[in-house]
């Protein structure tokens, strides 16, 4: 296996008020662009075994949104989405077939280096409230 990977991230980070609460957050993008050769062997039907080399290349967009509003001074929501991608395991990724016919029932073993990743959207929506008071700690030193 030789994978190649290109990535490029911009984000712009916010905050101010919508109306009395205030709110910070960032918006981001993120190119995602990978490129894999794999190469292997394959057996045929008749015992032959051959080189193989197989190249497959992907690339995504995966957008992203993080925001807080600070609701009261103990309570908050957090509200966040994104497109996220998880290439698949290099293992399944292997080139290359091979039977065995002398098992019962006979198996075939081998992966598949056209495997996209997988793709998810995402959305999340929390709220948060601090309930009680944190005594101060005194400082101590050792």
């Amino acid at each position: 296996m030789n994978e190649t990977n290109t990535a490029a991230y911009v984000m712009v980070t916010m905050s101010g008020e919508l109306g009395d609460i205030p709110f910070s957050g960032n918006v981001g993008l993120r190119y995602a662009k990978t490129e894999v050769t794999s190469t292997g062997h394959e057996q045929t039907n008749w015992g032959d075994i051959n080189p193989i080399s197989v190249d497959h290349d992907y690339s995504e967009f995966l957008p992203s949104l993080n925001m807080l509003f600070n609701i009261t001074d103990d309570s908050q929501i957090r509200f966040g989405m994104a497109r996220t991608m998880a290439r698949p395991p290099l293992l399944e990724m292997r080139t290359g077939f091979s039977l065995d016919n002398t098992s019962l029932p006979p198996t075939a073993n081998g992966g598949n280096p056209t495997l996209d990743p997988y793709i998810a959207n995402q959305v999340d929506l929390g709220y948060e409230y601090f309930w009680g008071t944190i005594p101060p700690q005194p400082l101590t030193f050792s």
